[in-house]
């Protein structure tokens, strides 16, 4: 299999009791180990990974409950069913040596603790205790940092066991270039804004990647294909914000609407910049002089503002989740550069430092206001490939997002010397059990092809409509 390849395996009407089959006829369909296939000894992964190695697991577990009332859990996370044979045929390549992390940094506020219990992958950890020779099994949470919400504000706690490593990219980053009025405008919800400054500035453009990824010999993705109000789709890039350690460090948007150079919201007025300072100053007080109360008042005087745009006629101020977005997808980019050449002392290499492959749970995908109150959309797929980039141009395209709306792909086929794309001149092709989908080029992907996912509320103009 070549990294322009994706693999979709369909199956009408499947359910989770299908995902070990489904994995494994993926594994089969990508010609992975093909002499030994139907044999005892049919290795499949021995293709990326050797005894010894260090393997990362990273499902997307964004949450342990979603926000949409009745729209369940299949559709918000990476479900344990699926991770399962993929962990069975990452021992069978380790021959009872190794290392095995299954790990994310999910949103601040997710309980990890309850997450693992709740979603299975605790039970299905423990579930290999005393059978996987000198092989160790961990759940591990990426998140530096984590925080609770109590009346609206955030309670931050730092998590000593998720050490991250810095890497500068420097000129290589998507934000190289930008002025400093500019930069100084760079948010992420919920952080501090002071904080961000020290990672993107006019020298530097830096990343705190989780040490457990930098570690990694292999890297295996598990993203859960969603709709995301930021990002207009989550696939395989977006699933790599997941390896991040310090998450004040990925820029989500920029303050201010186009006609000002910024993308937090399409319309400028008076009352939406006054919001903005309010929610710097709140979210400075929250996490830097740790004084809930304090920015608890300030958090009433956005919801104050936020009425009064409502008021005079105005779109309330937002954070960036609109189809006008331009910054979170140079995040995205930067994270996966760096994932893929920088290495555990936080330098970049001109190869490759680690191996990668990507599984799709997208047996049930999340649809409408996703990530975090996504509807459950039935596609009845597991998808395979070898490079994220190609395998998110197949696979959004199946999701009907507009190509010109998917700014993340366009800039993670920019030239760089930290290149992410897959081999020049050769267009992505699907390998299917499905005769709907195999052999094609997303040229060739039409109308009766498409799944058709419920855009969110603020990305219908991005979405085709059947």
């Amino acid at each position: 299999m070549k990294d322009n390849e994706i693999v979709i395996i369909k199956r009408e009407y499947a359910d989770y009791a299908d995902a070990y089959e489904m994995v494994s006829m993926a594994f089969h369909l990508a010609g992975y180990d093909a002499e030994h296939y139907g044999q005892s000894d049919w290795n499949p992964l021995g293709k990326f990974i050797k005894p010894g190695d260090k393997v990362l697991l990273k499902p997307n577990m964004v949450t342990q409950q979603n926000h949409l009332h009745g729209g369940g859990t299949k559709c918000l996370y990476t479900q344990s069913e699926v991770t399962a044979p993929v962990i069975d045929y990452v021992l069978k390549a380790l021959r009872g040596e190794g290392k095995i992390i299954i790990a994310d940094a999910p949103v601040q506020e997710c309980n990890f603790d309850e997450f693992i219990i709740t979603s299975g992958y605790k039970a299905l950890v423990d579930s290999y205790l005393g059978r996987t020779g000198n092989v160790i099994i961990e759940l591990r949470d990426l998140r530096g940092i984590y925080s609770c919400v109590k009346r609206g504000v955030h309670y931050y706690t730092e998590n000593m066991n998720s050490p991250g490593v810095d890497i500068d990219l420097g000129d290589s980053s998507m934000f190289a270039g930008c002025d400093t009025s500019k930069l100084n405008r760079l948010r992420i919800t919920n952080y501090d804004p002071s904080i961000l400054k020290n990672y993107h500035n006019s020298s530097r453009h830096v990343y705190s990647i989780s040490r457990d990824v930098l570690e990694a010999d292999v890297i295996i993705s598990l993203p859960k294909p969603k709709t995301h109000r930021k990002a207009g789709v989550t696939i395989a890039l977006k699933n790599s914000i997941g390896m991040i350690s310090r998450k004040e460090c990925v820029p989500h948007h920029t303050n201010g609407s186009p006609s000002h150079n910024g993308d937090q919201y399409q319309d400028a007025s008076f009352l939406a910049w006054c919001e903005n300072c309010v929610i710097d100053i709140k979210n400075f007080i929250a996490q830097n002089w740790r004084m809930p109360k304090l920015a608890w008042l300030f958090s009433k005087s956005t919801k104050i503002l936020r009425i009064l745009q409502i008021i005079t006629f105005n779109k309330p101020s937002g954070d960036g989740s609109w189809y006008g977005n331009n910054t979170i997808c140079k995040s995205i980019v930067d994270i996966n550069r760096c994932i893929f050449y920088g290495d555990v002392n936080g330098r970049l290499h001109n190869e490759k430092q680690r191996k990668y492959i990507v599984i799709a749970d997208m047996i049930i995908s999340g649809e409408h206001n996703g990530p975090l109150s996504p509807e459950p959309k039935q596609n009845g797929i597991i998808a395979l490939g070898e490079n994220p980039v190609a395998f998110d141009e197949v696979i959004s395209l199946l999701m009907g997002i507009k190509p010109e709306y998917f700014r993340t792909l366009h800039y993670a086929k920019s030239p760089s010397e930290y290149d992410i794309n897959y081999h020049d001149g050769e267009c992505p092709v699907i390998i299917s059990n499905d005769e709907k989908y195999n052999a094609k080029t997303p040229a060739e992907i039409d109308s009766a092809d498409i799944l058709y996912f419920k855009p969110g509320d603020t990305w219908r103009e991005a979405f085709i409509n059947r």
